[in-house]
């Protein structure tokens, strides 16, 4: 990842690769019905468009993200990769371990009141795995709980001014902080801007490095997902020229190897075909081989 970064003194901005790549922890909800553009949904009715969700870890560039966010507001220091988990978990599978939600002090506007206002007990770890290291370390523990805006509350807001969604749309949560600091929900939190570096198994990190693995789980009762990222930074030298994917990403076993989008899919259907036995010992779990054919 590389663009923009903030000027020293009376310098011209810096150019090249990012300094300070940090991940988010975050989760995301999968759009089933939807609605038609220039209507909106009820934030009571929200629960009904909402397919299920999966782990997603926003990819930032915090030096590039500072310089450009005033007055653009997060461009080039977001839009460079996304991560998410394989597997859509259903709401009606995460019923057992549904919360109630925050108190909302003030209380928010008519449309964004909820009759029963309710987020999900799911535990949430990140570990980063330094390159070079063979074991990885927990760098932070939160929970989904944790969310102020419920994911109901976020869905009504984004139609209410009739911006339609589609089934098989797909909306961040925002990061998953805690009220703790070991619930941070990013390096930049955790290392207070780099200012406190964490100690990861002999050696020190304040934000990702090339070849650092960051690995999110999330669970309930039963395992929620992996979702695991290794940052290659060279590969972006290589995007330039070609359509590649970000990051290596391996998926539960599954390696998605620098090539065209396209092919990456192809490749990913094809081992999930290949391994059935293990796609049907998973719970109450939707396949992404049927969700990628329908998007």
């Amino acid at each position: 990842m590389r663009g923009q970064g903030h000027p020293t003194g009376n310098s011209a901005p810096y150019f090249g690769p990012s300094r300070k790549l940090d991940f988010e922890l975050e989760m995301a909800a999968i759009v089933g019905p939807g609605n038609e553009l220039g209507t909106t949904i009820d934030v009571n009715d929200a629960a009904n468009h909402i397919f299920g969700l999966v782990l997603m870890n926003d990819w930032s560039a915090r030096d590039i993200q500072a310089w450009e966010y005033v007055p653009l507001g997060p461009f080039l220091g977001k839009s460079f990769g996304t991560t998410i988990s394989p597997w859509i978990v259903t709401l009606d599978a995460l019923e057992p371990f549904a919360c109630e939600g925050p108190k909302q002090n003030p209380s928010p506007l008519t449309y964004l009141v909820e009759k029963t206002s309710r987020n999900y007990d799911i535990s949430l770890e990140v570990l980063i795995k330094p390159s070079g290291q063979a074991d990885s370390c927990v760098v932070t523990r939160s929970n989904f709980n944790h969310l102020y805006w419920t994911i109901t509350q976020q869905l009504a807001h984004h139609t209410i001014n009739g911006c339609n969604l589609r089934p098989g749309d797909m909306f961040g949560t925002g990061t998953i902080s805690g009220p703790e600091p070991e619930s941070y929900g990013c390096l930049l939190e955790l290392t207070w801007n780099g200012q406190k570096p964490l100690s990861l198994g002999g050696t020190t990190r304040t934000f990702l490095e090339d070849g650092d693995e960051v690995t999110f789980f999330g669970y309930c009762q039963l395992i929620f997902d992996v979702l695991s990222g290794q940052w290659i930074q060279s590969w972006f030298r290589k995007m330039l020229r070609e359509d590649c994917p970000v990051s290596t990403v391996s998926l539960n076993g599954y390696i998605v190897q620098p090539m065209s989008n396209f092919e990456c899919i192809q490749q990913f259907k094809a081992a999930l075909v290949s391994d059935q036995n293990k796609l049907s010992s998973r719970v109450r779990r939707i396949e992404l081989q049927s969700r990628l054919g329908q998007v």
